[in-house]
This record gives structure tokens, C-alpha cells and sequence, in this order.
């Protein structure tokens, strides 16, 4: 055995060897063998002792370089997979920008336009039809302003302007302006060095949390911090409200929350982050993201 594998892996060969000596077993172990032709063939070896002999033993190998050339393969895969759920996620933000500005451009100017119109009659006119303007105008009004956060709910253009923590301040205060909830922010450093595609998908995905939290959670107080690990942010959103039972919403997709849960763990590890979900009946719920500091994916481009 020794003749045909290669000096590093020797060492390994006689700590295995002396288990099978000692408890006449031992564990299978991962080496390399030299072949005729010089290539290093990826093996396998299980051993165990022969109770009819002593002194004897009996090796089982096994060539894995096929399956290691298996293992290579899925990995790019996983790669190619990772990289296009990237590219998925971009265009849908793209997709949302581009609507946002149709919104803005388009119909919120013609309804800025029609408004205006409407007053300008509105002022030429008396009688009992100056009631009835007032009426259209003020109707035309909730639809521009409709129109207007509409718009700034798809584009979120203080994410792009200010950064991550500042468009996570103004979601709080939009999300639960009329709600009985107390939320506390607290950020390390305001100015995050992310990339915009990390900023976008931490962005929706703290959204997905706080509006299931919203919907769900029948929480008092929410609070939401982050912190800097080496190369790595980590962000805490915990709630003090009724819980769930995790290995369920986790697992049964047939649940709103449930799918909202799985795609947070989705887009994060599309990233290279991770998500950890901790929650106990009546006793709260935590998840911590965990998303990196120094990604390279492509960001949208100039931002409007």
C-alpha cells in the first residue's frame, strides 16, 4: 500500500492501521492512489480484521474520483443557480423602478394636470355645480396621492438616495404610523458599505418580517439592530409577540407566513448570507440576517 501512495498521505495510512491493530476496526478514510501511469486516483478505503485469522485484514476500495467529479459539477450548478436568482431578483427591482417612474411621469402628471384644470373651471364657475367639482377635485387628489406612494413604495427611492438604514427608518414610519407598536432602530454605522444589490435584498426582506410581524405577531414592541462582524453585517429583528411554532411555519408552505419565511432564507443565501429563525410560542420570535459587506454582484446601474 505504501509503494503506491503518495508521501502525505502516509501518516493517515498508520493511524488507521494501528485502530484496525488495537480495536480490529476502524472508520472508512478518504486517500490517494498512484495509478501506472502516475495519476493520482481519489479512493475510498473501509478496513476490518477476519475473525477466522489472526493478524489478518480485509480492505474494501472504492474509486470515488467519478463521484468527485459529480460533487464539482453540482457545485457549478449551485453557482450558475445562485448567480441567475441574482440576475431574477435585479430584474424585478429593475421592474419596479420602471413602473415607479411610469407612475410618476405619466399618470400622476396627468392626474396633476387634470387637477389643476379642474380648479381653473372650478374658479370660473358658480351655482350648484361648484359643489360637485369640489367633489372631483378632491377625488382626483386622493388618486394623485395614491398614485404618489404607490410609486415610492416600488422605486423606494431613499434606499438608492440615503442608503439601507435611513429607507428602513422611513418604512417603520410608513408601516406603523397608525399602528400601537413601539419600534426601535439602532444601527452601529448609518453609512452601511453595502452593495446595492445587498442593500436591495435586505431592504425586501426586512419589509417581508415587518409586515409579517404586522400581520401576525400581535407584537407591543419590535426592536431591529446591526452590527458589524468582520466582513460580514449582521441584522436582529425581534418581537415580543405571541410566537409560533417553528418547525411548522418553516415547513408548511401552504402557510402566507411560512412562504414569506422561506423566500427571506431564498434571497439571503442568493447572497451569500444566511437567516436564523428562533421563536417560541407566547414567548416572541428573533431572526437574525446575516448578509456580506464586500459583494461583488452587479448593482442596478445609475439610479434615477
Amino acid at each position: 500500500m505504501a509503494a503506491i501512495t503518495p508521501a502525505e498521505w502516509h501518516e493517515l495510512d498508520e493511524e488507521k492501521s494501528q485502530q484496525l491493530a488495537n480495536d480490529g476496526r476502524c472508520l472508512p478514510w478518504q486517500k490517494q492512489d498512484l495509478t501506472r501511469q502516475g495519476h493520482q486516483l481519489p479512493i475510498v478505503i473501509g478496513a476490518a480484521a477476519l475473525n477466522l485469522t489472526e493478524n489478518q485484514f480485509q480492505y474494501f476500495i472504492a474509486n470515488t474520483e467519478d463521484l468527485l467529479h459529480t460533487d464539482s459539477v453540482i457545485l457549478e450548478y449551485q453557482a450558475r443557480l445562485r448567480s441567475t436568482a441574482v440576475e431574477l431578483s435585479l430584474s424585478a427591482e429593475r421592474e419596479r423602478r420602471a413602473i415607479a417612474g411610469d407612475l410618476h411621469d405619466n399618470i400622476g402628471q396627468e392626474l396633476a394636470i387634470a387637477r389643476l384644470r379642474l380648479s381653473k373651471v372650478r374658479a370660473e364657475t358658480t351655482g350648484k355645480v361648484v359643489a360637485e367639482l369640489d367633489e372631483i377635485t378632491a377625488q382626483v387628489s386622493n388618486a394623485l396621492g395614491s398614485c404618489r406612494r404607490l410609486s415610492h413604495a416600488l422605486a423606494t427611492p431613499s434606499l438608492y438616495k440615503l442608503g439601507l438604514v435611513p429607507a428602513l427608518k422611513n418604512l417603520v414610519a410608513t408601516l406603523y404610523r397608525d399602528q400601537q407598536l413601539s419600534v426601535s432602530l439602532h444601527f452601529d454605522n448609518e453609512d452601511v458599505p453595502f452593495s446595492t444589490t445587498t442593500s436591495i435584498i435586505l431592504y425586501r426582506v426586512i419589509r417581508e418580517l415587518l409586515i409579517n410581524i404586522l400581520k401576525h405577531a400581535q407584537a407591543s414592541n419590535v426592536e431591529i439592530s446591526g452590527t458589524r462582524d468582520g466582513k460580514m453585517f449582521k441584522v436582529i429583528v425581534a418581537d415580543d409577540g405571541i410566537g409560533c411554532d417553528l418547525s411548522k411555519t418553516l415547513t408548511d408552505t401552504s402557510l402566507e407566513q411560512g412562504v414569506g419565511l422561506f423566500l427571506v432564507r431564498e434571497r439571503l443565501w442568493h447572497i451569500g448570507g444566511s437567516f436564523e429563525f428562533e421563536s417560541t410560542a407566547g414567548k416572541g420570535t428573533k431572526v437574525t440576517l446575516v448578509a456580506p459587506l464586500d459583494d461583488a454582484t452587479k448593482s442596478l446601474g445609475p439610479t434615477a
